[in-house]
Parts: C-alpha cells; structure tokens; sequence
C-alpha cells in the first residue's frame, strides 16, 4: 500500500460511522507521534488510549477536500464536522514508513471543541 493509501484508509476509519480507535493501531508504528491542538501522544498506545476518551465526547465525521503525496509524507484537508454544527476547517500532516503511519500534525483552531 503506498502512502496515500495508508492515509486514505486511515481517514476512512477515523471518520467512518462506527468509530473504532482500536482497529487504527495496525496502521500505527508503535514509536508513533501525534501533536494536535488538544492532546499529545509519544507512542501508538497512548494514541489509542486518548482517542477512546475524545471520541466518546464527540461524533468524529468531516469531509476530505485533499489528498496530497510527496514521496512518504501525505497532506489531508478536511472539514471536522460537529454535532453543534459548527465546520472546523483542519489540514494533517502524516509521516508514512513501511505501510504505517509514523507521525500526524494536526493544526486547526479548537475552540469549536470546547463548546
């Protein structure tokens, strides 16, 4: 699987209408990173972890605009969309190694969020 699909996928978990952070973990090294506006995490587990708790509080739905590839690094546009309505504009940055995600940045304006 090249590196936009691997993201691809990821997304289409992420977002997909059963939200499960469980099933992401196969394609999630495990020294994976992840730094967003709202959390932190150093490793796949704690990634997962911190997912179950944010995802229980919000429905995790968005509209993909972009895909975009460059050798292993892939850029997502998309739209969070929250049960309140509101559209929270988001670009993701990830890092792909081997068929898995090694590291995401996640960079949008959170205060949506915490409404």
């Amino acid at each position: 699987m090249n590196p936009k699909q691997v993201v691809q996928n990821y997304l289409d978990i992420f977002f997909g209408e059963k939200f499960n952070p469980i099933i992401l973990k196969p394609l999630l090294t495990d020294d994976f990173s992840f730094n967003g506006p709202l959390m932190e995490a150093n490793s796949s587990e704690e990634f997962i972890a911190k997912l179950k708790h944010f995802g229980e509080e919000i429905e995790m739905n968005a509209t993909i605009h972009k895909l975009v590839c460059e050798a292993t690094t892939v850029v997502a546009q998309y739209d969070f969309l929250l049960p309140n309505k509101s559209i929270v504009p988001a670009t993701e940055w990830y890092e792909v190694e081997d068929g898995e995600i090694s590291k995401m940045l996640l960079i949008c304006d959170p205060k949506h969020f915490l409404i």
